[in-house]
């Protein structure tokens, strides 16, 4: 299950030729090389088997062997044409890869002949790809004793376009900065020309961004806007332009994230640069002329800043700033089991022992659209209150006035006791001296919003 051109055929010309999988290191010099040059890059990795002294026959007998699939006829088929075409050979070999995979298409009904093969053939690529775009994978391996089923995977995006797919692993994707040949400088490796789908685990993609332009100059600078799905958390790394920058917008590194769905966190780590998260929406998977696309609560998708440069470092710290399309700040009006904590405490009176919620006057909130007001002035006023019983009042009267507004699935109670501190100063308490305990209320909706 390669996941674009250029990696199935570095693990093609790997185990046609050599009968193993490069090491990781190997995997990402090797994908990037491709990635200049597909056909230059299989026919570069013959040429150097062939300068060892391989003749056509040995050399089809090889790929043939690697492949599953030798026998006198097809042995003499690629013979011809590797005589036919001396500077394609590496070229042949790919081609003779894509069409095993295309017999091994379930699609297609098998292949009465090569159809076992073909599916041996897919199978052990898929395992390839899996474990050289692993970064813990630092040793090549025989394609015969590549594991079944791999702890975790891992990906490495590339210079040129991506379509990765994800596996029913726990999937890592990478995305470094990669050295860019043509211009000297770095680039992207995730940018929006990319595509990822997660797959059936809890993916993870860790992407180091700098400002993306188009052309060759690096002066037209556009946003980041890969189209990723299924991915659950999320962190881009914002590299520090500073004064560097050609653009007028500074430093600010900014992500589009219209076509991101499926994420459950999404963030800044690691970042020196100031970032720009645009767009963000709670989708759970892309919108279709059918589907759309299962809009989540707002508050279900977490904002994350891990490890970001501060001021104290070199006096500008990374910022992070993130915008939801307005489209998708939803509070979940059709959802149920929505709670709300209310924390009620004179804290004068609840550390003297007396009456907790002293000189209130009133609870007012919303259920849905509608105002819910609590009168609080009798039970305010109850001078043979005591902070145990003070909140069992305050749950009384609050379900009283629920009752007595119609609503019958939201209801008060009390929660775990909690300490209390003093958070200014004030008759004689400094800030943070204790105040005793209270109850905390909790009011929680079972129906709709």
């Amino acid at each position: 299950m390669a996941a674009s051109l250029y990696t199935q055929a570095v693990t093609t010309i790997h185990a046609a030729l050599y009968g193993n999988q490069p090491a990781n290191p190997v995997f990402v010099t090797e994908t990037n090389a491709a990635s200049m040059g597909v056909r230059a890059y299989v026919n570069s990795k013959v040429a150097s088997v062939a300068n060892g002294g391989s003749s056509d026959a040995l050399l089809a007998t090889t790929v043939l062997d690697n492949m599953g699939i030798n026998n006198a006829a097809l042995n003499d088929a690629l013979v011809s044409y590797f005589a036919a075409a001396p500077a394609d050979r590496g070229y042949v070999i790919l081609q003779l890869s894509q069409i095993l995979t295309a017999i091994a298409d379930p699609a297609h009904p098998q292949h009465a002949t090569y159809g076992a093969a073909a599916d041996a053939w897919n199978s052990s690529q898929a395992a390839a790809y899996i474990y050289s775009s692993n970064p813990l994978n630092v040793v090549p391996a025989p394609s015969s004793e590549l594991p079944d089923v791999p702890v975790t995977s891992g990906t490495v995006f590339t210079a040129s376009s991506d379509d990765i797919p994800g596996s029913s692993l726990d999937d890592l994707f990478n995305a470094p900065l990669s050295q860019n040949d043509f211009a000297g400088g770095v680039s992207n490796t995730l940018s929006s020309a990319d595509k990822l789908h997660g797959g059936a685990g809890t993916d993870t993609l860790k992407a180091e961004l700098v400002p993306e332009f188009f052309g060759v100059t690096g002066n037209n600078q556009i946003d980041v806007q890969p189209k990723i799905s299924a991915v659950e958390a999320i962190t881009f790394e914002a590299r520090d332009a500073g004064a560097n920058l050609i653009s007028t917008k500074g430093e600010v590194i900014t992500v589009d994230a219209k076509y991101i769905t499926g994420h459950n966190s999404i963030g800044s780590k690691f970042s020196d640069g100031d970032l720009i998260i645009e767009n963000l929406t709670t989708l759970t998977r892309p919108v279709t002329e059918t589907d759309n696309g299962a809009p989540r609560d707002t508050k279900v998708i977490t904002i994350t800043m891990d490890h970001t440069d501060d001021f104290n470092s070199d006096g500008d710290a990374s910022d992070l700033t993130v915008y939801f399309d307005e489209d998708y700040l939803l509070t979940g009006q059709t959802t149920s089991g929505a709670s709300l904590t209310v924390r009620l405490i004179n804290a004068v009176t609840n550390e003297a022992g007396r009456n907790s919620i002293e000189r209130f006057e009133s609870l007012v909130f919303k259920v849905g659209t509608k105002t819910v007001t609590v009168d609080l002035t009798a039970v305010a006023a109850n001078g043979t209150l005591t902070p145990a019983t003070a909140y069992t009042a305050v749950v009384a009267a609050i379900n009283a006035q629920l009752t007595a507004d119609g609503f019958t699935t939201v209801t008060a109670a009390l929660a775990p006791i909690e300490n209390a501190v003093f958070s200014i100063p004030v008759a004689g308490f400094k800030t943070g001296d204790p105040a005793g305990q209270y109850f905390p209320i909790t009011i929680t909706n079972t129906g709709s919003e």
